[in-house]
């Protein structure tokens, strides 16, 4: 795994579990400050980076991320 993806879980997982108490964090606002979109990058692929990056915690780590449907965003469990 490269120092940059390391970063940018880190970044997620921080940005994610400082919402501990139940509060969604929209996706949009996860790829802004966790810096996973980019000017060379589109917004579709953004978010399969993301999601990417869920799912590596969630298995690796075992790490409890639901996703929202109805506030097109993440909470930590």
């Amino acid at each position: 795994m490269s120092s940059v993806r390391i970063e940018r879980v880190n970044r997620l997982l921080s940005r994610v579990g400082s919402k501990r108490s139940g509060r969604v964090v929209p996706s949009d606002v996860l790829i802004r400050e966790c810096e996973y979109g980019g000017e060379s990058k589109s917004r579709e692929a953004s978010i399969r980076l993301l999601q990417r990056d869920i799912q590596f915690l969630r298995v690796y780590f075992s790490v409890k991320i639901i996703y929202v449907q109805k506030e097109k965003g993440y909470v930590l469990l």
